[in-house]
């Protein structure tokens, strides 16, 4: 006949390697979860951009001596996503180095803020768009330093030079030729 072997639990080391082994799975679960919301929320966003049918634009001076074409979908899409929310740390954010195309859209009007910072000086210009009309104005600011006030914005801003013009709709994939 033969022995049998009693299972004793080995106390408090067993109680610690289960709580450890329970740990370790609600880690890894909790890992997953994250990475596919994270999946997830990046192709809504992706989505969620072509969804909004933004339009093309062909914009052109009113002495018809310049034309610029603007993607808005494209330029949203392209807009850095990491910009944070808190308004001293998205100040900061948009002093360093770098370009930086944003379109902010209201129920009235496409505001597109071009500007490229190099080394603390920021140029660009921005262009406001009327939606109902398509009238377009451009403001150009001479170079600035990336850390002034709002208020000294302001004044950059008010002493910018400014051109005027009129946009309107491009079919996309259509190219037509200027007559």
């Amino acid at each position: 006949m033969a022995k049998k072997k009693k299972n004793r639990p080995k106390g408090l080391i067993q109680i610690i390697a289960a709580i450890g082994l329970v740990m370790a799975i609600l880690w890894t679960a909790k890992g997953l979860f994250q990475f596919g919301s994270a999946s997830y929320k990046e192709v809504n966003n992706k989505l969620s951009k072509k969804i909004t049918n933004l339009p093309t634009l062909r914009c052109v001076t009113s002495d018809n001596s310049y034309t610029i074409i603007y993607d808005l979908a494209e330029m949203d899409a392209n807009e850095p996503k990491n910009v944070p929310k808190e308004i001293v740390a998205k100040k900061k954010f948009f002093q360093q180095d770098g370009y930086f195309e944003i379109v902010d859209i209201t129920d009235n009007e496409y505001q597109i803020n071009i500007h490229d910072v190099l080394n603390g000086v920021k140029k660009g210009y921005l262009a406001t768009i009327t939606i109902s009309s398509g009238d377009i104005e451009w403001v150009y600011p001479d170079a600035y330093n990336a850390d002034l006030s709002f208020s000294e914005i302001s004044t950059v801003m008010q002493n910018a030079d400014r051109d005027y013009g009129v946009c309107s709709k491009v079919e996309k994939g259509v190219f037509k030729k200027n007559e």
